[in-house]
């Protein structure tokens, strides 16, 4: 017996029809990356930014559909460079990925989480504003996105966040 196999690709939000009768098909949900971030220093302080988390997927197999809504997630803008001692921005959070079909579980894979930069942490989006109880010169991971409704479902890789270990001038 021999086994067909065909890959559709979807880049923008649809509603899928199969073009071909199947056994089942296999789907993939893939949240947007985050955007990282961007920073400067202040008279002489360390200054660090980072990327932003990875989406996160969802797998399943489905028997019988006929059509699925289909909502793609971006990925996150990256924080503006910025000019200027002191200035701190975020990128933005990426987009959530979903698969609805006309019966069945939908699943969905959620975008990555901004990335921070030096005093400004993930929960502020707000420059002026340092966040959390961060200092400069360090700043906190960004989480990979979730995922739901699958057979499988998988967090996205988490965009590192660091820290100098001083916030002194050197």
């Amino acid at each position: 017996m021999a086994t067909w196999v065909k890959t559709d690709v979807i880049t923008s939000n649809t509603t899928w029809t199969p073009s071909v009768t199947a056994t089942y098909y296999k789907v993939y949900a893939v949240g947007g990356g985050g955007g990282g971030g961007a920073t400067s220093s202040n008279g002489g302080r360390e200054a660090v930014a980072g990327g932003g988390g990875g989406g996160g997927c969802a797998i399943r197999r489905y028997f019988g559909i006929t059509s699925a809504a289909i909502l793609i997630g971006g990925g996150g803008a990256g924080a503006a460079a910025v000019s200027g001692a002191g200035a701190n921005r975020v990128g933005t959070t990426g987009g959530q990925t979903s698969f609805d079909p006309n019966s069945g579980t939908t699943i969905i894979g959620r975008g990555g989480s901004r990335g921070a930069a030096s005093n400004i942490g993930l929960g502020t989006g707000n420059q002026a504003t340092t966040g959390s109880g961060y200092g400069w010169g360090s700043m906190p991971d960004a989480p990979g996105g979730t995922a739901t409704g699958g057979e499988q479902n998988f967090t996205g890789g988490y965009g590192a966040g660091g820290s100098i270990g001083s916030d002194q001038e050197l």
